[in-house]
């Protein structure tokens, strides 16, 4: 099926083009410390295995920690309003 429809993804970062030049900037959510040094320990694990990369992007969404079923918390980035 991804075959098929190929020609509706991207195949780089730079033939995505944004709908609108509006910049979407969101305050953060607010963290315990505790959630903070999680958050980023996970940040710098994902730095280090290549996963992400330093950014001058003038857009900023809000890091979330969530619960996952064994009880550890998950890193997940709020995009809703890109949307």
């Amino acid at each position: 099926m991804l075959y098929d429809y190929k020609a509706v993804f991207a195949r780089s970062l730079s033939e995505l083009e944004l709908i609108s030049n509006r910049k979407i900037y969101q305050r953060n959510y607010r963290m315990r410390p505790d959630e903070a040094d999680i958050a980023l320990q996970q940040v710098l694990e994902m730095h280090e295995s290549g996963i992400i990369e330093p950014s001058t992007n003038p857009f900023q969404n809000s890091p979330i920690l969530v619960d996952k079923r064994n009880k550890t918390k998950r890193l997940i980035v709020d995009l809703r309003r890109l949307n």
